[in-house]
């Protein structure tokens, strides 16, 4: 079942591609595995990756986002999509065109009609060296671009209220996603993706109540 709020038709695992009048807006590997609370790994079939592409897709695609692959040569971007259960969606994306660094900000709300291909708001600013120099250790720390092991969680499990944390990232040729349902401050691995998504909210300017940050 897909994430967040009843998605558009079109979204159920017996998709019918041609009703979509939304472009794929995520890699065709951003959901094969995804993450628990504690960064347990949860191997997908493809019927779920199916589905939830197109539901995450339709809602980038409200909020007046794009894909992110393929990049130019000098560009690096970030984007954290934060899928609340009954609170506002929003996406965030920095990234860098050779000395430039930017920040867009994006959110909608329920008002917003199902086909409608533009957010309830969105801004943008550029970003200073020290605020993507930041970034960059954040991610580090968190370990975005590393292979590594990871505890795979029961099969089949999932999370349907709560939200879900969606970081994507391109740089050289490069793409990597993790959806994380609802991180905790548990782990070392948890805590250090949760501090990459909250720096990046910080850089956004929304203000959030402590009481939605779930």
């Amino acid at each position: 079942m897909p994430p967040s709020r009843q998605g558009p038709p079109g979204c159920s695992e017996a998709t019918d591609t041609e009703t979509r009048r939304w472009p794929q807006l995520l890699h065709r590997s951003a959901l094969a595995v995804t993450f628990g609370p504690e960064l347990e790994a949860y191997p997908r079939d493809e019927a779920w990756v199916e589905s939830t592409s197109c539901f995450v897709s339709w809602l980038l695609f409200r909020l007046g986002e794009r894909s992110l692959w393929p990049l130019t040569p000098d560009a690096e971007v970030y984007r954290f999509t934060w899928l609340r259960s009954f609170l506002d969606d929003v996406s965030i994306r920095v990234e860098r065109r050779g000395a430039v660094y930017q920040i867009r900000t994006s959110w909608e709300d329920d008002g917003i009609g199902p086909d409608a291909p533009r957010s309830a708001g969105s801004r943008s600013r550029l970003l200073s060296p020290s605020e993507w120099t930041e970034l960059q250790s954040r991610l580090a720390r968190f370990g975005f671009w590393e292979q590594r092991a990871w505890t795979e969680g029961p099969w089949g499990r999932d999370w349907l209220d709560g939200s879900k944390w969606v970081l994507e990232g391109g740089r050289g040729g490069r793409y990597r996603s993790y959806l994380v349902f609802s991180p905790t401050e548990t782990t070392e691995a948890a805590r250090s993706y949760r501090d990459v998504c909250l720096y990046l909210l910080g850089l956004s300017g929304l203000s959030i109540p402590p009481d939605e940050m779930g």
